[in-house]
């Protein structure tokens, strides 16, 4: 909340330099490449916890349905508060998804973006002024361990999700 105070007394502060500036063609069409860069990584995104959400569901769940339920609380993520997996939580429950799996993917989701950033972060180190901070082939194994051992966690929590459905 106090972000977005700081946020609007800021906007207001700036508001009659910002009023007569008018962006040149070519910074307009950068613009608009970020917004709709941004809402292909967000549906890739979406479409990605609709996945993980499907693996550990006991009950077929429409990958349709999820992607809705991202798309519609994605807005909220940039709210005070920051609702965004309560409310994905909740609406996904109306669709006829389980705590369990809802709870289980949003722990397995947070590990993947995580080591994403870390990877993204390291393939970038090379190019530091300093690159000794943290030896990139070490770090690149260790990470990729993660990966692996992020990949295994999923399957085992899936087929132990299955071996109890089944009893």
């Amino acid at each position: 909340l106090l972000a977005f105070v700081a946020m609007v007394r800021l906007l207001g502060d700036t508001w009659s330099g910002l009023r007569g500036w008018r962006p040149t063609p070519s910074l307009a069409a950068v613009f608009a490449g970020c917004a709709v860069g941004w809402m292909v990584i967000s549906g890739c995104l979406g479409l990605g916890w609709a996945g993980l959400v499907q693996a550990f569901s006991g009950t077929p769940v429409k990958r349709r349905n999820l992607w809705r339920v991202y798309a519609r609380i994605q807005v909220s993520r940039y709210l005070p508060g920051n609702a965004f997996q309560v409310g994905r939580h909740v609406f996904a429950r109306s669709v006829g998804v389980g705590h369990t799996s809802l709870v289980t993917s949003a722990m397995v989701e947070a590990v993947v973006m995580i080591a994403a950033a870390a990877v993204l972060a390291l393939a970038g180190l090379p190019r530091l002024a300093v690159p000794d901070i943290v030896p990139t082939t070490p770090m690149l194994v260790i990470l990729a361990g993660i990966g692996a051992m992020t990949v295994a966690l999923a399957m085992a929590l899936r087929s132990t999700l299955r071996v109890a459905r089944a009893a």
